[in-house]
């Protein structure tokens, strides 16, 4: 998350604290000092005000929609462990309302998105090259000599001789030749996949 978000979520948790009824929300429940021995049976995902301000803290939230999940994780859990219109369930009744009326008052700001410079939106992530470079070891000879070619002819610099054989640096690939190997090697495992069918009968 950007830096104005956190910032939002900061101030936004804040505010239920400072609610009168936030009390009992506020940290971890204590279900052993409460003899609730019961607790984490009935409760799958146990969450408090003080797990999302360390989770925020600690970069866990990518975006704000994870943050609003796990705060209405609270309130949701209260009503699942506690008996209908007991004074905890009226609480997280409460601040469930609080927490719709603050977000309707403070809206979270939006960044408008920057546009993004040509060497940005050329780069290739670490998970497409991994997957990428898996596709090329699982390819066939005759796969592989088309992949070589291409390699050759339009970026030369990514080929490294190792003793008897050639290695094709991924990492080195530009954008342009990555989608241009990255088409053919979907067309053949089409290809393959469609000679794998078993022929249908009329």
């Amino acid at each position: 998350m950007d830096e104005d978000t956190v910032e939002f979520c900061n101030k936004f948790i804040k505010s239920l604290e400072d609610c009168e009824e936030a009390g009992n929300f506020l940290e971890p429940v204590d279900y052993k000092a409460l003899g609730l021995f019961d607790y984490p049976m009935i409760i799958k995902h146990p969450m408090d005000l003080s797990t999302c301000k360390k989770k925020l803290k600690h970069g866990k939230y990518y975006n704000f929609e994870k943050v609003l999940k796990d705060i209405s994780q609270i309130w949701e859990n209260c009503r699942i462990y506690n008996q209908a219109g007991s004074l905890i369930v009226q609480q997280a009744d409460f601040m469930e309302e609080f927490q719709k009326k603050y977000l309707t008052e403070n809206p979270l700001p939006v960044r408008m998105p920057q546009k993004r410079s040509r060497e940005e939106s050329d780069e290739i992530s670490f998970e497409k090259k991994f997957y990428f470079a898996e596709k090329i070891r699982k390819s066939p000879q005759d796969v592989l000599i088309k992949v070589f070619s291409i390699v050759e002819n339009n970026c030369k610099h990514s080929i490294e001789k190792m003793g008897d054989y050639f290695r094709i640096r991924v990492d080195k690939l530009d954008k342009t030749t990555f989608e241009t190997i990255e088409n053919l090697l979907n067309q053949e495992a089409t290809k393959k996949e469609k000679k794998s069918l078993p022929p249908t009968g009329k």
